[in-house]
């Protein structure tokens, strides 16, 4: 069963960044259409919000860390 949001929940989403496919393609240095296979494969989680997807900035620094630094690979 769902928890009853509470203050300590609410508090938490002031510090959620959220960042759009813009800023993604610019840190990664990648192009549109292989950020878009990336999310076809689901190699990078994301929200689609109205007709713009954007991908919560902490989530994101968290893959490259795990990852080493190691971007998915895009010779598929």
């Amino acid at each position: 069963m769902p928890k009853e949001p509470t203050k300590e929940r609410s508090k938490d989403l002031r510090h959620v960044r959220l960042v759009k496919d813009e800023q993604i393609t610019e840190l990664f240095g990648i192009s549109k259409s292989c950020l878009y296979r990336w999310r076809k494969r689901g190699e990078i989680p994301y929200m689609k919000i109205g007709s713009t997807n954007f991908y919560l900035e902490d989530v994101i620094l968290k893959m490259l860390y795990m990852r080493g630094g190691k971007l998915p690979d895009d010779r598929k």
